[in-house]
């Protein structure tokens, strides 16, 4: 990641400036090697060079967010993905990211919220919302049974 940073750095220096496939390549291999702050900036740096992201550059940042046990982080991600609109609209898989890193950090409610949030803005649950939500459902129940014994 380090060459492909230098030489992207570089290539800025000439004045040329990468795509939308380069910006979620790069953003990938960021996310993919921990290195989720070098990812944030990298999209500022678009951002500011006039290439405003959608919704894959988002959702790479948005999964490495969520990989990192961040849900919180995730949800304000989401946030802009909203406001923004256009090509950075969520879709039912952004929605379904943040459901489960909100399962699996231990907050069902927010999960549930998502979920409501995602069918008010016109998005149906796929297998995976609800294979997510049945995961949620069963560990509602687990530990129901377990304090009621």
């Amino acid at each position: 990641m380090d060459e492909a940073d230098r030489l992207m750095r570089e290539m800025r220096g000439f004045g040329l400036y990468p795509g939308k496939i380069t910006y979620v390549a790069m953003t990938k291999g960021f996310v993919e090697g921990d290195r989720l702050e070098e990812a944030c900036g990298l999209f500022k740096v678009m951002e500011s060079h006039g290439c405003l992201p959608n919704t894959v550059m988002y959702s790479t940042l948005l999964d490495g967010v969520c990989s990192l046990g961040s849900p919180d982080k995730a949800l304000q991600l989401l946030g802009e993905m909203e406001k923004a609109g256009g090509d950075s609209k969520p879709n039912v898989i952004t929605y379904t990211s943040v459901i489960q890193s909100y399962c699996e950090n231990g907050k069902s409610l927010e999960a549930l919220s998502i979920l409501d949030r995602m069918v008010a803005n016109g998005y149906a649950p796929n297998r995976v919302t609800a294979s997510t939500l049945i995961k949620l459902i069963c560990r509602f129940v687990g530990e129901s049974f377990v304090s009621d014994t």
